[in-house]
């Protein structure tokens, strides 16, 4: 497990199975009695209830999903950082973030079915000193946590439900024929928390969905005729419901 920041855990898809199982790839006819019986032994011994019926409809949606990749930037400069699941447990921490200080990398996790993201600020100065500074501290499974400071944006939005059946069904062939993976993208703003996602490599994307897409580079061809272009970003205001063109 990471200590640095999100766990390398799988939060399967917003139930309280972290960690717990693996789907089959051909899930169709999932479970079977003696396989649900089986979910629902582990989940007792996790302390946890039963597998619902919308459990396991979530379990067959996410079937496809393999190994993915986060990404994480905010409106100007957010500290801070703590992003937690519906759970409570940890998806992504960072001291900030920004346009120029983005956060990527791939991990095995599944997809929560609500995100829950803070960010702080320090206290008011008083005679030099900086009154209720943030800090950092490490909780009871050893993961940074952020304590201290005033929360400034505290935002909880939904995000398994959002992600598209067609996306999810196409992923194998994605995966197996293009190289491309999914990716799960956040974006923090002062009057939300944005969601996107797509199935993406370096040249090309496809399933692009979601609050925002953010500006990147497109690579063509292969060297030493390889070409690349810029491709702008946009996000919808979470408030306004406006689609906005970017740079970032």
């Amino acid at each position: 497990m990471k200590k640095n920041g999100a766990m390398n855990r799988r939060t399967w898809v917003g139930m309280s199975l972290g960690g717990l199982l693996t789907l089959p790839a051909c899930a169709a006819n999932y479970p079977s009695a003696a396989e649900a019986e089986r979910l629902n032994t582990k989940q007792a011994k996790a302390g946890r209830p039963p597998l619902t019926e919308n459990d396991i409809a979530r379990l067959r949606k996410f079937r496809n999903l393999k190994g993915s990749e986060k990404y994480v930037d905010g409106f100007g400069r957010k500290e801070g950082v703590e992003i937690l699941d519906e759970d409570g447990l940890l998806f992504f921490q960072r001291s900030s973030v920004s346009p120029q200080n983005q956060s990527r990398y791939s991990s095995d996790f599944g997809v929560p079915l609500t995100l829950r993201a803070t960010w702080r600020i320090n206290g008011p100065e008083v005679d030099g000193v900086i009154q209720n500074r943030m800090h950092s501290v490490r909780d009871e499974l050893g993961f940074l946590r952020v304590e201290g400071g005033i929360i400034v944006g505290d935002f909880t939005v939904p995000v398994a439900d959002r992600i598209p059946q067609q996306l999810l069904d196409d992923l194998p062939y994605y995966n197996k024929q293009k190289s491309m993976g999914f990716r799960l993208k956040l974006r923090l703003h002062d009057e939300g928390l944005l969601v996107g996602w797509d199935v993406a490599n370096s040249f090309e994307r496809a399933h692009v969905g979601g609050d925002f897409e953010e500006a990147h580079v497109v690579y063509s061809g292969s060297p030493p005729n390889q070409t690349k272009s810029h491709v702008g970003g946009w996000y919808i205001h979470p408030r306004t419901k406006e689609r906005i063109e970017t740079d970032f």
